[in-house]
């Protein structure tokens, strides 16, 4: 976190309910203010209408339905975004080379706003 306190708010658009639910857990827990869905469509809503945009899209690639103009908008607003893999994804650290634990994707994202 910056010295002034400011903290990177993330939008969180994946398809999968436990990754969603456990990295919004993960992610509130480090301090992050998360707004989450699982639909593209209500993401691509909320990045166009929005007053202040998310500092990061974190987006499942299987959310296929809007994703080009999910990227598009995000890029607009000029959101970072950050595409993950659902069906990568490992409920604990054994197997990691077959994919991500929550714990990864949380220090990679405190560390894209170190």
């Amino acid at each position: 976190m910056r010295p002034d306190g400011f903290r990177p708010t993330i939008l969180l658009v994946i398809a999968c309910q436990l990754l969603r639910r456990a990295s919004h857990d993960a992610l509130l827990a480090r301090g992050f203010p998360v707004h989450v869905t699982d639909d593209g469509t209500a993401a691509l809503n909320f990045l166009n209408e929005t007053a202040v945009p998310p500092d990061l899209v974190i987006i499942d690639l299987k959310v296929g339905d809007v994703r080009a103009a999910l990227l598009t908008a995000a890029a607009k607003r000029q959101a970072r975004v950050l595409p993950i893999a659902s069906d990568r994804f490992r409920p604990g650290p054994d197997n990691l080379e077959l994919g991500f634990d929550i714990e990864t994707l949380v220090t990679h994202v405190e560390s894209m706003f170190a």
